[in-house]
């Protein structure tokens, strides 16, 4: 079961890693405004993602199948599967473990400055968006046209 262990954190570090590397094409997306490139890589983080949570689970319950051959009770983490683990397996848990770790950091570093990103693309937009439809003292004619009242000006002259 340790080996299985193994092999299931060997898979998640992979797709922590892809997933870093899309976290990048991402940024490199937003920043050059790229909206295909921003589409498409948005697809395979959540193909990277839900794999992810496969494994995640696998990993689980791998775990707690190894608490109860062990007599551990359930609900256990790595750490406390560990010392029950043999030279090579805990040597390559520990590796693992550490690895992914600094890769769990970097990802949320990652998805922190693209958050920001997004959030100062959306501001943009919806500055933009005010100064040419504004939303502030509109007001309807007698025909049904929009307008502004109180000397509001629009840098469109109608909504299509």
């Amino acid at each position: 079961m340790f080996a299985f262990l193994v092999n299931l954190l060997e898979r998640q570090n992979r797709l922590m890693e892809d997933l870093i590397h899309l976290g990048r094409e991402e940024m490199t997306a937003l920043k050059d405004n790229d909206m295909d490139a921003l589409a498409r890589v948005t697809r395979e983080q959540e193909q990277a993602s839900r794999q992810l949570v496969i494994i995640e689970g696998e990993r689980v319950e791998v775990q707690h199948r190894l608490g109860q051959t062990l007599d551990l009770g359930s609900g256990l983490t790595l750490g406390d599967v560990l010392p029950y683990a043999g030279g090579e397996y805990r040597e390559s848990l520990m590796g693992i473990a550490d690895t992914l770790r600094r890769n769990y950091a970097q990802l949320q570093e990652l998805n922190e400055i693209n958050k920001l990103l997004i959030r100062q693309s959306l501001g943009y937009i919806n500055r933009l968006l005010q100064a040419m439809v504004p939303t502030e003292n509109l007001t309807y004619g007698s025909m049904g046209q929009v307008g502004t009242g109180a000397g509001g000006t629009s840098l469109i002259d109608r909504t299509v």
